[in-house]
């Protein structure tokens, strides 16, 4: 089994544990590389949800001076694919046609927050082998900014109930995503966030309440995070603003909605 597929196998067997994984987004591009091996680097290009550019600007084993490309796939936190090495066409004459492409191996990166990766690669060139280096940003595109998502969700928030009016009700979401809060008729409300991709930023919840007179069934809810004070506009016009924000709604029975707002 290459290291590659062991890497996978780990991310996978780690997604349960890790809800605040923030997806790659955006601001995820620009140079990276290992202090302790400056000298080869990356660059990272986020082309949109699914697919990202990456470069290594790296050496041969003789020492020559060579880059790789890939075009990799995007799944939540890594990224994934076949690099390239190019070869051939001389500085000055650019002809394709002397142009040699050859397929160098795969490799994964995994992002663990804003500013540090794990990139793994695994070469099916002589000389190459496998191997793992811990990557940290060297510069940022400008106008960029990378969400923490672990910072940003947990913590003391106010939540509300939108459509039916009460609250705001203190409530705090620890490291683990769950939450709890009495309303005002002393009704226990239960939950759990769970991050589905980062990007200003959608989510998924469960909550529901075990005590109330009519007891609300743990109900799948879909939500969004606003951050940093964006404003949406609603189909007929009307525009709100937020300033770190999570609202989560979620159909319970005749066509009644249940939607819970939680406030900074």
């Amino acid at each position: 089994m290459n290291m590659i597929v062991k890497t996978i196998l780990g991310v996978l067997l780690m997604s349960t544990a890790n809800i605040w994984a923030m997806g790659i987004q955006d601001s995820h591009s620009g140079s990276w590389y290992n202090k302790d091996q400056s000298g080869h680097g990356f660059s990272f290009e986020v082309l949109d949800a699914s697919k990202m550019v990456v470069y290594w600007f790296v050496y041969t084993p003789d020492g020559e001076p060579t880059f790789l490309v890939a075009l990799a796939d995007i799944d939540g936190d890594t990224a994934y694919g076949n690099l390239r090495q190019y070869s051939g066409m001389r500085f000055g004459e650019f002809d394709p046609a002397t142009l040699h492409r050859e397929v160098w191996g795969e490799i994964s990166i995994e992002f663990l927050g804003c500013s540090s990766a794990v990139l793994t690669w695994s070469s099916s060139v002589e000389g190459y082998g496998d191997g793992q280096v811990e990557l940290e940003r060297l510069t940022h595109i400008a106008g960029q900014e990378c969400v923490d998502v672990a910072a940003e969700m947990t913590g003391e928030w106010q939540v509300e109930f939108v459509d039916e009016g009460g609250g705001p009700y203190s409530v705090t979401v620890d490291a683990e995503g769950a939450f709890e809060f009495y309303d005002a008729l002393a009704c226990l409300w239960q939950g759990n966030i769970h991050v589905e991709f980062m990007g200003r930023g959608r989510l998924t919840a469960r909550f529901g309440s075990p005590t109330c007179p009519w007891p609300v069934p743990m109900l799948n809810a879909n939500g969004w995070y606003y951050a940093n004070g964006a404003t949406f506009c609603s189909s007929g016009g009307s525009c709100i603003s937020y300033d770190q924000a999570m609202t989560f709604e979620s159909e319970w029975y005749e066509n009644r909605t249940i939607k819970l707002m939680f406030l900074r």
